[in-house]
């Protein structure tokens, strides 16, 4: 935790480097603390210094944290441009949870990623389908979105609004949905 002050000291005073050796030696010290790791790992995220990021998330893999490391994990590796090493990880929680929505959300990230958007959209509507889980369905209204299909977009969000109508996030995002494609009564 010490290690992880004194990063935050140095991000402060704008030394970035010293700050990610902080947050590396930390990570070394945290050993199997997942939380601490996934913790880390975020800074770094934070810092852009994305290579560095993975190995907390790799020590993460070995704990109670493991399905919020592989998430990650994945997301660097995107953004990275590793499709491989992505794939490899999103096979791995579809293999060890084959019910779990979080592999459909990987696999949608990645099949998104590589421009086959009909395909990830069925992978998100098959995530949704296991739990409804608002960041995923806002995943896909985005993308929806992004293709210019946006009645499909506003009906995913109207559904949504009507299963959860205390969900103030989804009711702005389908007012600006609306405010954008110059529909004003609606929103």
């Amino acid at each position: 935790q010490l290690l992880e002050l004194l990063a935050q000291v140095e991000v402060a005073a704008g030394n970035r480097e010293k700050a990610i050796s902080h947050l590396r030696n930390a990570s070394h010290f945290a050993h199997t603390d997942g939380v601490m790791q996934i913790r880390i790992a975020d800074k770094l995220i934070a810092l852009r210094d994305y290579q560095t990021a993975r190995t907390p998330l790799v020590l993460a893999l070995d704990t109670k944290q493991r399905a919020v490391a592989q998430e990650k994990l994945v997301a660097i590796l995107l953004r990275e441009g590793d499709m491989k090493g992505a794939r490899v990880q999103a096979a791995q929680v579809r293999k060890e949870d084959p019910d779990s929505a979080m592999g459909y959300v990987l696999e949608a990230r990645i099949l998104q990623r590589e421009g086959e958007n009909d395909q990830a959209i069925a992978q998100y509507k098959a995530a949704l389908a296991i739990k409804a889980n608002r960041e995923v369905m806002l995943d896909l209204y985005a993308l929806y979105d992004r293709l210019g299909r946006q009645p499909e977009g506003f009906q995913l969000l109207e559904s949504w609004i009507q299963a959860h109508p205390e969900d103030s996030i989804a009711q702005r995002v389908l007012a600006l949905g609306y405010l954008k494609a110059g529909k004003r009564e609606p929103a």
